[in-house]
């Protein structure tokens, strides 16, 4: 669904949207401003007065935009300004660099309690996979499920905000790297770089030269772990609440379950 006129016009949009590439689908681009439903007006909101308020060494994130109404979300859209820059398979050292400030940046924000309300598609993995809920999963995941989750041990890591899907950052030969789409979860800062890695294996076909990067992370293999049965509990999620015919995905996830399942027999963290 396109952002209505009225919505563009309260932001200052001019031009027709055109989609984005990537994500949900659903973001659009209107001249130079992006814009956004909202599913949740809390989390929105949160967003936004963290994006708006953090430094930036390191990284780039969007601003968000005030409408003429004064307010950040309109009929149920929010607005940001776009940020130029390419998408970049690989760069894995920059990568990691660029998440590591943006982590640094949001180490000292607290909990945010509206987490514990969550119920999408994408909190329920990561509470599944973090052992916070029961795990329910269709029979079409079931093996890989059951396969991942037998190499799982207790972790103890500190929890912060991190940036959930690490992949979203964009390349500039001007300026610092944009990570957009920003998608908060409250795990360990090093849970960031295990998604990266999985999505990685799984979508972009890396080689296992990718462990090298982080080959000093600590706790990799448990984490990687995690990473891969939050990403399939996705799938289950998505096909359960949305109805989207998306479980044929676990084809694609079966060499990187194998690959780090294998990991962690021989070093198990």
């Amino acid at each position: 669904m396109l952002p209505p006129e009225n919505v563009r016009a309260s932001f200052g949009a001019r031009g027709k949207p055109k989609r984005l590439a990537g994500g949900q689908g659903t973001t659009y681009l209107a001249g130079k401003i992006v814009f956004k439903p909202v599913e949740d007006e809390t989390e929105a909101r949160w967003i936004i007065d963290i994006l708006n308020r953090v430094e930036q060494r390191g990284f780039r994130t969007p601003k968000f935009l005030v409408s003429t109404n004064g307010t950040f979300l309109v009929d149920g859209w929010m607005a940001y300004e776009f940020l130029p820059g390419t998408y970049v398979k690989g760069s894995w050292k920059e990568k990691r660099e660029a998440l590591e400030a943006f982590h640094r940046s949001l180490k000292t924000v607290p909990y945010p309690l509206f987490f514990e309300a969550r119920k999408n598609p994408f909190a329920r993995a990561d509470r599944m996979a973090w052992g916070e809920m029961a795990i329910e999963c269709h029979n079409r995941l079931q093996p890989a499920v059951e396969k991942i989750t037998t190499h799982i041990k207790p972790l103890q890591l500190p929890n912060q905000i991190i940036q959930g899907d690490p992949g979203n950052i964009l390349f500039s030969e001007d300026d610092t790297p944009a990570i957009i789409d920003f998608s908060p979860y409250w795990r360990p800062a090093e849970f960031s770089f295990a998604v990266l890695i999985v999505d990685a294996l799984v979508w972009e076909r890396a080689t296992q030269s990718i462990f090298e990067e982080f080959s000093d992370v600590r706790h990799i293999n448990q984490l990687l772990l995690r990473a891969e049965l939050r990403r399939i509990l996705e799938l289950d999620g998505l096909h359960r609440m949305y109805g989207r015919d998306c479980l044929g995905e676990i084809d694609t996830h079966i060499p990187t379950v194998e690959l780090i399942c294998s990991m962690a027999v021989t070093a198990p963290f």
